[in-house]
């Protein structure tokens, strides 16, 4: 149950390699209990930049650290992937006092208000993981008593209620202040693979903090990676929610939804000029293996009820954003390869972000509907055994 916390602490730097004389800095001072290289990183929102390696080979540091900009947020990264998180402004002097152990990094700070919260969150995160190793302990010296279901019992309360008391206590500090920079790296606790603050359950202090901080800091670097992947988050669910209530629509008896999309040599191919044949809508694309597998049948039912007023409306959900190769091109050899030899295939290139995914609420391909004359639905998720019955039904033999 050891966890660290990807912030916190200071350092003991003896040296200094970057040049800082044409630049703005801060000052680091203080006391070290290690004796090896250190790096200083700036974390940049996406990325981060090396901003000045250490040489930790005394107890006592003192180094001019170049500074990049009001409250900066820096990551000291220690021997061992041990490292904590500060934050600096020009002209600052913080004052360090280090301690690493083998399961932990202890540190006070002195001279920036954020480094202090920052250190809080740590010493937080250095409570928990405490409890959490003693409970494993005594798990561990009472695993083969007899009455070891009482003890484990016992211990998941104990779990429980420091898991409520770290939760409550991140909340307390974004309410302190909903504009505090810092309030982004409460979103980062975790407890093995298990985020204290949870999207799924505390998606209103997520949003919280995007709000408050992006008002005060629209062009911190941090700040407007976290804004940017909460707009995508806001947008994701937007979209899963119109996908939602398309599902409830795309049911037997219902007009299907239109869909005017291009084919792969440009001309624009409507769902409705096939009125007055039985269409079956297949929604696929060329990296999905399953659709893929499933098109042989596609193709011998074409060949079947094609004379009888059969015809099927590919829509391909090629143009994902890390799709290997070329989207289009491979779209057309798909088809190629596939033996597709309809000719209503369409597609927008745009992936899960096509608006027939949310127009259909497709949650998965291959997905199928099947339509009549009309442009009524007969069936939705028709495959193999199950469409060809359905076509007999109504075209017959």
């Amino acid at each position: 149950m050891r966890i660290y916390l990807a912030a916190i602490a200071g350092i003991a730097l003896l040296s200094s390699c970057s040049n800082t004389s044409n630049q703005e800095t801060f000052h680091i001072e203080g006391n070290v209990n290690t004796d090896d290289v250190a790096y200083i990183q700036q974390l940049m929102g996406d990325s981060t930049v090396v901003v000045d390696t250490l040489d930790l080979s005394g107890s006592h540091f003192s180094a001019d650290i170049p500074a990049n900009g009001e409250d900066g947020i820096y990551n000291v990264m220690f021997a061992g992937n041990v490292n904590f998180r500060f934050a600096a402004s020009p002209n600052d002097t913080l004052k360090f006092d280090i301690n690493i152990t083998p399961t932990f990094l202890h540190y006070t700070v002195e001279g920036n208000e954020y480094s202090k919260l920052l250190q809080e969150q740590q010493v937080l995160m250095g409570n928990t993981i405490s409890v959490l190793d003693s409970l494993d302990g005594i798990n561990k010296m009472y695993r083969d008593s007899v009455n070891f279901e009482e003890v484990r019992m016992g211990l998941n309360q104990v779990y429980q209620s420091t898991m409520i008391n770290h939760r409550q206590a991140l909340i307390d500090m974004v309410n302190d202040d909903s504009t505090n920079l810092t309030n982004i790296f409460v979103i980062y606790h975790q407890v093995g693979n298990s985020p204290v603050l949870n999207p799924s359950t505390d998606i209103d202090i997520f949003y919280r903090i995007d709000n408050g901080v992006f008002s005060r800091y629209p062009d911190h670097p941090i700040a407007k990676t976290y804004h940017n992947s909460i707009q995508k988050f806001r947008e994701n669910v937007a979209r899963q929610r119109a996908a939602q209530q398309a599902r409830m629509s795309i049911q037997e008896g219902a007009l299907a939804p239109s869909i005017t999309l291009k084919d792969p040599f440009g001309e624009e191919r409507a769902l409705k000029d096939l009125r007055g044949k039985v269409v079956l809508i297949d929604f696929w694309a060329s990296w999905c293996m399953p659709c893929r597998q499933n098109n042989p049948h596609l193709v011998s039912m074409y060949n079947k009820y094609k004379n009888k007023g059969f015809d099927i409306y590919s829509v391909s959900l090629d143009g994902l954003p890390n799709q290997r190769g070329l989207p289009r091109e491979d779209w057309r050899n798909a088809i190629q390869q596939d033996g597709l030899i309809w000719p209503n295939h369409v597609s927008d290139l745009k992936g899960w972000d096509s608006e027939v995914v949310t127009s259909y609420g497709i949650e998965g391909i291959p997905f199928t509907v099947l339509i009549d004359r009309e442009g009524y639905i007969l069936g939705t998720n028709l495959r193999g055994e199950a469409l060809e019955q359905k076509l007999e039904i109504y075209l017959g033999n």
